[in-house]
């Protein structure tokens, strides 16, 4: 990585002429084949919000978290008190999130102040390396913020942190080659997404993301889940007609009831299940 000569002097031009807390500059990223190009999402919110005080949007920190494309008012930090978490993994989130909270004026420049290159072997990095012990930092981190913006009635940004956090999480995991660790991390954010069960502005929104009814996800390890998503899949591709639904249903009851029978699922699954085939029973 590296900083052009002129970034710490663009940022300095954005603090004395709004007075702010902290200023967001624009960023290159180089891709595989060694060219250069500034990410959409960056680009997006340094040159839609030119002149806008960002304090308090939450969003534009869950979609660009990162710290080296920032400049922060050292008073500032200290008179809130904002520290790093004691994580190794997913502490700029939290950091971030901390100084858009209690920041008075946020801005931008869409200045190019930083080149940011990955390096080759994601497993030399400590960014992108998905061992338990980064993963299981991440996930603790996140966890602070779980249900924080639903409290301040920010629907929108719960929203939005849950799709960012679970895509990354879900997929990263899926790399993890020792299976033991990969239910182990699976089981741990299931724990976290629990916290969602029963709330009807997020429950259906994250089975959604997940492939995968939440209820049954937090019950199942992660090659269970791969199967029930997968099946899921299937089931949508084939998009049955109105008059084969009722024959679908059948085939998925007498699926349930088997694996109810050799314990692969639970009652509360059976449960359910149940309560579905009655509302499909009196609907149709």
């Amino acid at each position: 990585d590296f900083i052009p000569k002129h970034a710490y002097r663009q940022f300095i031009n954005v603090v004395n002429k709004w007075n702010c807390d902290v200023v967001i500059g624009s960023y290159m990223r180089r891709i595989d084949d060694g060219s250069w190009y500034v990410p959409q999402e960056i680009k997006k919110i340094c040159e839609d919000n030119d002149g806008k005080n960002l304090a308090g949007e939450y969003p534009v920190v869950i979609k660009n978290p990162s710290l080296w494309n920032r400049l922060y008012r050292r008073e500032f930090l200290e008179k809130n008190n904002i520290r790093f978490l004691n994580e190794n993994h997913g502490e700029d989130v939290i950091f971030n999130l901390d100084v858009i909270r209690c920041a008075e004026k946020v801005y931008t420049t869409d200045s190019v102040c930083y080149y940011y290159s990955k390096r080759e072997n994601k497993r030399d990095s400590v960014s992108t390396s998905w061992s338990e012990k980064n993963t299981l930092s991440h996930i603790r981190a996140i966890s602070t913020y779980m249900l924080y913006f639903d409290g301040i009635g920010d629907v929108y940004s719960e929203a939005i942190y849950l799709r960012t956090e679970i895509t990354y999480l879900m997929n990263g995991i899926r790399t993890v080659e020792d299976r033991t660790e990969r239910n182990n991390l699976y089981e741990c954010i299931m724990r976290e997404l629990k916290k969602y069960i029963g709330n009807k502005k997020y429950e259906d929104f994250i089975s959604n993301l997940l492939g995968v009814d939440l209820e049954t996800a937090v019950l199942v390890p992660f090659d269970v889940y791969l199967m029930y998503k997968q099946l899921n899949w299937q089931q949508k591709a084939a998009a049955p007609s109105n008059n084969a639904a009722g024959q679908q249903l059948q085939n998925n009851k007498e699926v349930v009831l088997q694996q109810f029978a050799k314990g692969q699922i639970g009652f509360k699954y059976i449960l359910k299940y149940i309560k579905a085939w009655i509302k499909f029973k009196i609907f149709h």
